[in-house]
């Protein structure tokens, strides 16, 4: 059976077009239709993109969409994990406590009652039947005057950042999808040329950005490292007051 990449390469060459003219009918860029036809579908945004590009390929070239993207469906998908029943735990063994040991524990014990009754009998008589104490005669009688306690400073707070501003400028065509807090607030193309910005109290997370290349990030007025390279696809890049630097 022929694979995705091979069906949808030869009937494009049969009807004579290149991925240039798919472009023009389709909309759909030509280093994804690549990617679909070399079935390296990393370099998409992502699976539901791929079912989509997929489909409209395999429509303009008079192939079974269907089947294409069932079959791509099959292949990607993951086995499910086989979760094995936990076992009962073996019945506890009684423990057992050597004879000696046992005794020795006896006899702290009844050491222990022994001198605690005889405490509490030498505090129960009265204050004349207690034998008298001696208190040693101080040498000298001027008490020494305690010395000053240097005063510490407590130390300076390190501010805390109040919000999260993410500036992001295109220098080419990038596939995005934000959330700010936990929400989504973007899911599409950014332009080359073109900026964007995004707020948020806590955490900014690039759930998903194709083209990383394409993008250069500033963090509260701070320039943030490159995400990766021209084509590269980034998944799951949080950022929080942590990541502004310093």
């Amino acid at each position: 059976m022929e694979s995705i990449g091979h069906s949808l390469r030869e009937a494009r060459q049969r009807k004579g077009l290149s991925l240039a003219d798919v472009e023009e009918i389709t909309k759909i860029r030509t280093h994804y239709l690549k990617a679909l036809e070399d079935e390296n579908y990393e370099l998409l945004p992502g699976n539901t993109y791929v079912v989509g590009f997929l489909r409209t390929y395999a429509r303009t070239l008079g192939l079974d969409a269907q089947e294409l993207v069932e079959e791509f469906k099959a292949a990607s998908a993951k086995p499910e994990e086989v979760i094995k029943p936990v076992e009962p735990l073996a019945r506890e063994r009684r423990l057992s406590i050597p004879r000696g040991l046992l005794i020795a524990g006896l006899c702290i014990l009844a050491l222990i009652t022994l001198f605690g009754v005889d405490w509490v009998w030498k505090s129960a008589r009265p204050a004349e039947q207690r034998p008298p104490t001696t208190t040693p005669a101080a040498t000298n009688p001027e008490k020494p005057q305690p010395k000053p306690v240097p005063s510490v400073t407590p130390p300076t707070a390190t501010p805390q950042v109040s919000g999260l501003s993410l500036d992001l400028k295109f220098s080419a065509r990038c596939w995005l999808e934000i959330k700010a807090d936990g929400q989504q607030v973007f899911r599409g193309f950014g332009n080359a040329g073109s900026t964007s910005n995004f707020k948020a109290n806590s955490s900014i997370e690039l759930v998903s950005v194709g083209n990383a290349g394409g993008v250069s990030l500033v963090l509260n007025g701070k320039p943030l490292p490159a995400l990766g390279g021209p084509g590269q696809t980034i998944h799951n890049k949080i950022l929080t007051g942590k990541d502004i630097p310093q």
